[in-house]
């Protein structure tokens, strides 16, 4: 049982101190839109087709980020996504 709660702890800083700022910052386009994915270098293509799935899951995973205390960002994040 140790091994698992020190994966999850694991998973869960990397997903916090990693994962979310990185697509906070990488991940959404001027116009509040979110990116379908990002290169291996961090960046996205600016052509992009936008999926309503990718929208509206990355809404959720913003505005779900912020409500945990994870990401300070995550609601207008969220939010413009929305919009």
């Amino acid at each position: 049982m140790n091994r698992l709660i020190t994966a999850i702890d694991r998973l869960r800083d990397w997903y916090v101190g990693q994962a979310l700022p990185l697509w906070a910052r990488a991940g959404v386009d001027a116009t509040g839109a979110f990116h379908e994915f990002l290169e291996f270098s961090g960046r996205s293509d600016a052509d992009q087709i936008r999926r309503v799935r990718v929208q509206s899951r990355q809404v959720h995973t913003f505005t779900d980020a912020a409500r945990r205390g994870w990401l300070a960002d995550g609601e207008r994040l969220g939010a413009a996504g929305f919009a």
